[in-house]
C-alpha cells in the first residue's frame, strides 16, 4: 500500500469538505449557513443547527454520499 504525504491527506480532507459544502448548499431545503463542517482525519463531523430531524438527516445522508458511513 502506497502511503500519503501529510500534505497530500491535508488536500484531500480540504477536498472532501468542499465537496460536502457545495452538496448542502446546493440543497434548497437546508440551511447551509448554520452547518460547519470538520475534518478530523477521515471523518466528518457536521456541527450547527438544523431547523428538523428530516434537515438533519439529510445533511447526514450527503455527508455519507460523499466520505462514506463509517466517517461521518
Amino acid at each position: 500500500m502506497k502511503s500519503v504525504p501529510t500534505a497530500g491527506l491535508a488536500h484531500i480532507q480540504i477536498a472532501r469538505a468542499a465537496t460536502i459544502e457545495a452538496a448542502l448548499s446546493a440543497d434548497p431545503d437546508i440551511d447551509s449557513t448554520a452547518i460547519e463542517i470538520r475534518m478530523l482525519g477521515p471523518v466528518v463531523r457536521l456541527e450547527g443547527y438544523i431547523t428538523n430531524a428530516a434537515d438533519r438527516d439529510k445533511a447526514i445522508s450527503l455527508a455519507t454520499m460523499i466520505v462514506g458511513w463509517e466517517n461521518v
